[in-house]
């Protein structure tokens, strides 16, 4: 319940400040770079509470799924962990490039068509939402207790849902330029052969990926500490960096009220 509490605090600060009339109301007020940091603060405060929460309470109170004490099944919901962390970081390592963010950081007045999908997002258009929701439903399985079950549950909830509310807001936004992107894409990862004419190009641009999750699977005992609490910090480290980004390059200034 203390864990459940904390998600409705980070995810509630979360999506109002995201998707409801309070964000545009914050921008006119305050203007793009007094919403980031407000923005921010409270994602690391909610972020703190469930890193404490999980930390404290994780390991106690009614027992989960507990797959993760049976080998095949260990084996099988790890596979599915490791192409989440595959696919969230291909979309971090994508994300200022991706026609979504353009179109984010572009004026009203822009109608010009976005380019078309490429690499990661032939196969989602949106791979760190949709990656981690993979990762974290595979460990919603293979968590002992109820308590880390809601945990990781957590997650899945927040990015199936955050992918579905940015759907929409550009939809509403930019209209029939988005429509046209979004029918090529898609939301679920689908299979997608590499061309043919992109050879082992297509290939390598994926390894340096695939080696920062293996990197990240030799750290596991580490992310394990606290419950799985670790997890909460290297998320916010993700964040933490793609915000650094956004203001070095400046970009805060473009950002409009929706």
């Amino acid at each position: 319940m203390i864990i459940l509490c904390a998600w409705l605090f980070f995810g509630g600060a979360h999506v109002a400040l995201s998707s409801t009339r309070l964000r545009q109301v914050l921008l006119e007020r305050i203007g793009a770079r007094g919403f980031v940091i407000i923005y921010t603060l409270l994602a690391l405060l909610g972020l703190t509470a469930l890193f404490v929460t999980t930390w404290v309470y994780g390991a106690s109170g009614a027992p989960g799924f507990g797959l993760g004490a049976i080998a095949p099944a260990r084996f099988v919901f790890g596979l599915f962990a490791f192409l989440g962390v595959v696919m969230l970081l291909s979309g971090l390592q994508v994300y200022f490039r991706s026609p979504i963010v353009a179109l984010r950081l572009r004026s009203r007045r822009q109608q010009e068509p976005v380019r078309p999908p490429a690499g990661i997002e032939t196969i989602t258009r949106h791979p760190f939402f949709v990656g981690t929701a993979l990762f974290a439903a595979a460990h919603v399985f293979l968590a002992s207790t109820l308590a880390m079950g809601v945990f990781f549950g957590g997650f899945v909830v927040l990015t199936l849902a955050g992918s579905a509310l940015q759907d929409h807001r550009l939809r509403t936004r930019y209209g029939q330029i988005y429509a046209d992107y979004q029918s090529k894409t898609t939301v679920l990862p689908r299979a997608r052969r590499v061309p043919s004419r992109d050879g082992l190009r297509g290939v390598s641009g994926y390894l340096p990926t695939f080696f920062g999750a293996g990197v990240l699977l030799a750290m596991h005992p580490l992310l394990k500490l606290g419950n799985g609490a670790m997890f909460i910090a290297m998320i916010a480290a993700f964040g933490l960096f793609a915000v650094t980004r956004v203001v070095r390059r400046g970009r805060v200034a473009k950002m409009e009220p929706k």
